[in-house]
This record gives C-alpha cells, structure tokens and sequence, in this order.
C-alpha cells in the first residue's frame, strides 16, 4: 500500500510497511493532529458596565484518532499482528511518532477510553481506528534532545611564581580554570517543555536555580559515591536512586520548564566536592 509519505509509530509498533507477520499497514490519518488545543476559559456578563468577565484560561489536553487500513497474508496474521498492535498502546503514558514527509514529531499519550476498532473490508483486510488522549497540548522533537552537564562551580590555577635567570626576572604563571556551574541550553520550539534533571553525589545540599524563571529546587540530603537524585518536572517527582520518593527531603520546590529560547540552570551545594555532577535533558516543544 502507497503511504503518501506519512508514518505513524505507536508504543514503538510501525503503521507503516510489512510487519514481521507479512501484514501491511497503512495509517492514512490522525485527527486533530494539526489542530490547537482548547482552552479552560470561561465568561461571564458584567452586571453594571460592558463587556465580560472572564477567568485566567490555560490550555487543555488534545484528542486524536489513528485511522487506516491493513492487509494480512492470512488470518492468523492478522491476529497475531492484532494482538502485537494492542500491546503495544499505552494505557499510561506512552509515545505517538508522527513521521510527514521526514519531519518527525513526538506526543505523549496514552488509550482514550473509546474502544480500538477494527472493520472488516473484505477478504483478510480491515480499517482500524485507535482513540488517543494527550495531557499536554504540546507536541515535540522525535530525536534525540537537548542535553547538558556540569559541576559545581569553582576555580583552580591562576598562580604567578618569580624566576631569575642571568639576572633577569621573569614570571611564570599558570592559567585559571573555571568551571561555571552552569547549564545553558536552548529550547528551538515555542512551548515550554519540561525538564528531566539529574545530580549525581559526592554531593550534600544540592541546589538547582532556573534562569530567567527564577525558580529553585533544593534537597536536604548527602548522596554518596554512586547515589543520585532525579527531577522530573512532567510528573514534578522526584527520586532517590531511581525508585526512593525523596518524601520530607525537598525543601524548594521550584519546578522548572524550558522556556522557548535560552534557558540556564545554576548547580549549588552545602559543599564544594569535585565529583557532584549536574546532567539536564529536555525535548523542544511546539504548540
């Protein structure tokens, strides 16, 4: 079947080509995919003057709908290739790869809660149509993102010693070294997106601003050789060591996104220790 260019991956399952079963998959369509999401507002009629009142709206989730065709060998294929395709939608988040003419976009979504369809068209071929929810009204970039590290700030060298030679005196020096203690990273798209953020010990007091937000996260906690905290601002959790809430360890909560355009976080600790490490990571996001 011809796919006019358009690729759709779902949960990691291809809606394109022949899968290992020898089925063919054709998905034709997405609705929604290019529409902006809704909004929370709400209105209402002034009393004593013109015009409306109306509330501080934000932007809501989005809907979408994988609509195609598959063609199998035979019908066992067909099941088999069915029963691949369920498995493979997300009941909890998951990821939806939309590929139009190589430009790939990623969006986060999961099973809404009407059912996946499946129509016979004739002989071993059938349409199928799988309902998506989004949470985010955000899309982003399929590749690999945006990452960057750091330690904590400090500076060596920078020391001048004298030296006489023939009786002239001539001085020597070494240059400063500086690490910064910073992260700057650039968000190419136009929404905020969030951050995953990871501080690797030696590290006691770990302390993370955002710039220009503002915004600051701060544990009261000594991670060790080996030991980690983790920051995800999509879920705003935070975990020690990958699997421990840092339950009653946060004591600011400052969540930050990445804004469109340049973004800085500054690492800080109690304690200067050569081997804290700052990692941040994030996909650009579009409307």
């Amino acid at each position: 079947m011809y796919d006019g260019g358009l690729h759709v991956t779902i949960g990691g399952y291809r809606l394109w080509g022949r899968d290992g079963n020898g089925c063919e998959w054709l998905a034709n369509n997405v609705t929604n995919l290019w529409n902006g999401a809704g909004t929370t507002h709400e209105h209402s009629v002034k009393v004593r003057s013109d015009g409306w009142f109306a509330n501080r709206s934000s932007r809501l989730g989005r809907t979408f709908s994988i609509e195609g065709s598959v063609v199998a060998p035979t019908y066992q294929a067909f099941l088999a290739s069915r029963d691949l395709l369920l498995a493979a939608i997300p009941l909890s988040q998951g990821e939806m790869v939309h590929d139009l003419f190589g430009v790939p976009r990623l969006f986060l979504v999961r099973q809404d809660s009407g059912e996946i369809l499946f129509t016979s068209k004739g002989e071993l071929a059938w349409d199928f149509s799988i309902p998506l929810v989004s949470l985010t009204p955000y899309s982003f970039d399929a590749g690999s993102g945006v990452s960057g590290s750091t330690g904590l700030p400090s500076t060596t060298g920078g020391l001048t010693y004298p030296y006489t030679f023939g009786g002239s005196g001539t001085h020597y020096g070494f240059l400063e070294h500086t690490v910064s203690g910073q992260v700057s990273l650039t968000n190419t798209g136009s929404a905020p997106t969030p951050v995953h953020m990871r501080v690797d010990g030696p590290v006691s007091g770990p302390m993370i601003t955002h710039q220009p937000s503002g915004r600051i996260l701060a544990l009261d906690v000594a991670l060790g050789v080996g030991h980690y905290a983790e920051f995800n601002s999509l879920d705003r959790q935070v975990l020690i060591d990958g699997t421990d809430p840092a339950r009653g360890k946060v004591i600011r909560r400052g969540w930050s996104e990445a804004l469109p355009g340049e973004n800085e976080w500054q690492f800080s600790a109690d304690h200067y220790d050569p081997g804290a490490r700052l990692s941040i990571d994030f996909r650009s996001a579009y409307l």
